[in-house]
């Protein structure tokens, strides 16, 4: 079997710029990674502040009138929606500096797969502590619910 190579069409203008702007979007995706990673843990660590001076201030004051399950549900709630915010504060941070690699003897190819990789665990780490977050907030209306509503 016989195989013909025929060159393709001429590169434009537009085919440039685009295969330009594709390859510095992909010398600067673990940056742009790791600076979201960066304000989404200062983001997370002030809304764990706020679940945790809510928590302190009010403690046992706000939980003393209703039934023992009742305060029992408000009390998870709340360490849920800690540990969510906790979740979220981790990975963030791990979006944010990535995850120490092993020393080892690295070729051109292989720094180029190494950012490549650390960008898509750094992204996924980012979407996660999105999704923790999110979780807490949920977590926390929940029990502020309860405090209100439950009897």
């Amino acid at each position: 079997m016989t195989v013909k190579v025929r060159p393709g069409p001429v590169g434009t203008p537009l085919t440039r710029w685009r295969a330009e702007r594709l390859q510095e979007l992909r010398r600067t995706e673990l940056e742009h990674i790791r600076k979201q990673g960066e304000q989404w843990r200062t983001g997370l660590a002030g809304f764990i502040t706020v679940i945790l001076t809510a928590a302190l201030v009010s403690g046992r004051t706000l939980i003393t009138g209703h039934r023992p399950g009742t305060q029992v549900v408000i009390g998870i709630l709340m360490l849920a929606a800690i540990l969510a915010g906790a979740v979220g504060i981790f990975l963030s941070t791990r979006a944010a500096n990535g995850f120490p690699p092993r020393p080892r003897r690295l070729t051109t190819e292989d720094l180029i797969l190494n950012d490549r990789l650390a960008a898509r665990r750094g992204a996924r780490d980012l979407r996660t502590s999105i999704l923790a977050a999110g979780a807490g907030l949920l977590l926390f209306t929940a029990a502020t619910a309860v405090v209100w509503f439950g009897s």
